[in-house]
């Protein structure tokens, strides 16, 4: 019925007539006056301003106020101005107010002030809403009424305020308006069921109030919205919309741009067709100046128009990329070759077309060529020194190879084109022609841990030393495994700074959830100042990825990027977490009695670990279950303690003087059980509860 109701309505109205020549001319004077008015009330409050703020010069303001009398002078006489319309006029007054208040306290005539406009001649409605609301103003500032009750108005109360206006004013506009914006940030639900009815009334008083664009507008903004219902993400309700907005006449319908932008938020939706007529609306629109299209806009129409064909085939496809760059002139860009390639793929990919997708990233790749992956070697050094200056002053250290971080950060195609990613040099240069050495990152494991020693080379040590300059900023990401989780480590190279666990990903990885922070004794971290550069220590113990260790796992994959010179990678990030491009960091000479080393130093922390799960004064996660008062002796009995008595034996034998046979075999049959015992307790305790939970 309503539809009904909302169509007749719309018949009522009659039929849409394109702008004649007499009422464009019209509009655009009315326009330019608009303009006018503004521009003139800006110079001539900055000319009062400027006038007025001469007698702000501390305390004596109170005493001095000749200017600020000027400046209020100034602005009676500009009332009488052709220039200003209404609005700006009642801007003066409410000026003019406060300056008799910031003067001599004058409130008598500060409240005069702003009753002048009441009497000026043409007052529309609009105008004299806006007098009211700068004397309330006024009035609030003075202390005179209390600040408005901030509520958010009912339904109901937006209905009445539609019923008090008259229809067709400016007034009643907004009212509608606000109706449709509560209708669409409450649900797409109600925007359908309600707000029709009420532009349909908009439209049958005056199409030309924009009502319906300003509901249109509001539906649209809740698609860009994340925390908008997401019916109003979905197809079927854009179809409806956009089906609605065809039932209204021509003047009250959004201009074509705001149809292609709107149809464009739903890529990869039947909604190519509409969008096609909006992108045609959008061009014809544009040959009239007076219609101010955007240019990026008319661009994404005319590129949108010129792609269609391009839905035809992976072939088609490729030659529409190359014949648009033509048409735009950029017939040998490959930097944008390869960016139209890459959209063409991600859309074949998004219908679901991947051999489509697959042909036109191919052809890309003969303009950008794969980058090859980063690979470097994480020697084993029994003996390493534990600090910065001891690693760095050493023969192994000068001798062994050095990964370099000389990707420079970002989406660079460019570069990667002008390059084909094959920079091996020490020596580079910015994009201002500097030479600069790039930062080395060294990488080795020992029986405590993994190590990262990243080498910075500055030109302002001095400057750093002194404290004028600081040292850059690196951000890392290590992965313990092809499939494993990742942890972001952001620090300052600074002697004084300390890492900050930016981010990291979690799920179980054999280390029950385990994150690397300085604080729990799962990082080490250290920075030392050298003549040229600074070198920074980045440590992960064994203790924190027992579950990672060569052989089982012959490769971790990290990431460094050095924010010096522009921000350079190791790996070649194109962005800050872009898992696949890590470059791979192999273990080296990781032999059975380096592994045994490895957990001959692990066996006595995971001892501790077990004992803490045992200890009665520290209400270790093993022994409290136990407690016949805060704990549950039944989970204890047919849990904890079978899981206790089968590590027991094991950590009973941990003690100086293992033979390495010793060591083996407590490690094989319960080392990771002993570091992994309080998640194992948790674990177990949420199985036992879902057990009893779940009971029938």
């Amino acid at each position: 019925m309503k539809k009904v109701l909302f169509l007749a309505a719309v018949l009522a109205a009659g039929l849409a007539s394109a702008l004649t020549p007499e009422e464009k001319a019209a509009q655009e004077k009315e326009r330019a006056e608009i303009k006018a008015s503004e521009e003139a009330w800006k110079a001539l409050r900055k000319e009062a301003e400027d006038l007025a703020q001469q007698d702000f010069k501390g305390g004596f303001a109170d005493y001095w106020h000749d200017r600020i009398d000027a400046a209020r002078e100034l602005l009676d006489a500009s009332l009488t101005n052709a220039v200003f319309r209404n609005r700006q006029r009642i801007d003066i007054c409410r000026q003019m107010a406060q300056y008799r208040l910031e003067s001599t306290r004058d409130e008598a005539g500060a409240l005069a002030e702003v009753e002048r406009p009441f009497a000026f001649e043409g007052l529309s409605d609009d105008d004299r809403a806006y007098a009211e609301s700068r004397r309330a103003d006024l009035r609030r500032a003075m202390g005179l009424d209390p600040e408005p009750e901030k509520r958010e108005p009912t339904e109901e109360e937006r209905l009445a305020a539609i019923a008090a206006c008259k229809p067709g004013s400016g007034a009643w506009g907004r009212a509608v308006n606000d109706y449709a914006k509560f209708c669409a940030e409450k649900s797409a639900d109600l925007f359908r069921e309600r707000v029709p009815a009420k532009i349909a009334e908009a439209v049958a008083a005056d199409p030309k109030t924009g009502c319906a664009r300003a509901a249109f507008d509001a539906a649209a903004w809740q698609v860009r919205r994340g925390e908008a219902d997401p019916a109003f993400k979905e197809a079927a309700f854009a179809e409806w919309l956009l089906g609605w907005v065809d039932t209204l006449p021509a003047e009250a319908r959004p201009d074509a741009t705001r149809l292609f932008d709107y149809a464009g938020q739903f890529p990869g939706r039947d909604l190519a067709a509409r969008r096609e007529a909006y992108a045609k609306g959008v061009v014809e629109r544009a040959k009239d100046e007076a219609n101010r299209v955007n240019p990026n806009t008319l661009r994404s129409a005319e590129k949108f128009l010129a792609f269609r064909r391009a839905a035809d085939g992976p072939g088609r496809a490729i030659d529409v990329c190359r014949a648009w760059l033509r048409e735009i002139g950029k017939a040998d860009d490959k930097v944008e070759l390869a960016k139209l390639l890459a959209e063409q793929a991600r859309d074949y990919l998004s219908r679901g077309d991947e051999a489509g997708a697959r042909r036109i990233w191919a052809e890309r790749e003969k303009v950008v060529p794969p980058r090859r992956p980063v690979s470097f070697s994480c020697p084993w050094w029994g003996d390493a020194p534990h600090d910065v200056r001891g690693i760095v002053e050493s023969d192994f250290y000068k001798k062994a190879p050095k990964a370099l971080l000389t990707h420079r950060y970002g989406d660079n195609l460019e570069f990667l084109i002008e390059t084909d990613a094959a920079l091996t040099g020490r020596e580079m240069t910015t994009d201002n022609g500097e030479t600069f050495r790039p930062s080395e990152l060294f990488a080795f494991c020992d029986p405590s841990g993994v190590s990262f020693l990243l080498r910075q080379y500055l030109d302002d040590m001095g400057d750093i030393r002194a404290g004028l300059a600081r040292a850059p900023g690196v951000e890392s990401y290590v992965s313990t495994g092809i499939d494993d989780p990742y942890h972001c480590f952001l620090f300052g190279t600074g002697e004084d700074a300390k890492p900050d666990d930016g981010f990291t990903t979690q799920y179980d990885n054999g280390t029950g959830y385990r994150v690397t922070r300085q604080e729990r004794g799962t990082l080490r971290f250290q920075s030392l100042y050298l003549e040229d550069g600074v070198a920074t220590l980045l440590r992960i113990p064994w203790a924190a990825a027992f579950a990672s260790m060569p052989p089982e796992t012959p490769a971790w994959y990290v990431e460094f990027l050095n924010w010096s010179h522009g921000g350079r990678s190791l790996g070649g990030s194109i962005s800050v977490h872009n898992r696949s491009s890590f470059a791979e960091m192999r273990f080296a000479g990781v032999d059975a009695s380096a592994r045994l080393a490895i957990e001959r130093a692990l066996l006595p922390k995971a001892k501790a670990v077990f004992d803490a799960a045992l200890a009665a004064n520290r209400n270790g996660q093993a022994e409290i279950w136990s407690d016949p008062e805060l704990g549950d002796q039944a989970f204890y009995l047919a849990k904890v303690k079978p899981l206790v008595d089968s590590i027991r034996p094991y950590a009973d034998r941990v003690k100086s003087g293992m033979t390495d046979e010793d060591v083996a075999d407590i490690w094989d049959h319960a080392g990771r059980a002993m570091l992994n015992v309080d998640h194992d307790i948790a674990r177990l305790r949420r199985e036992w509860l879902e057990e009893r939970l779940t009971e029938d």
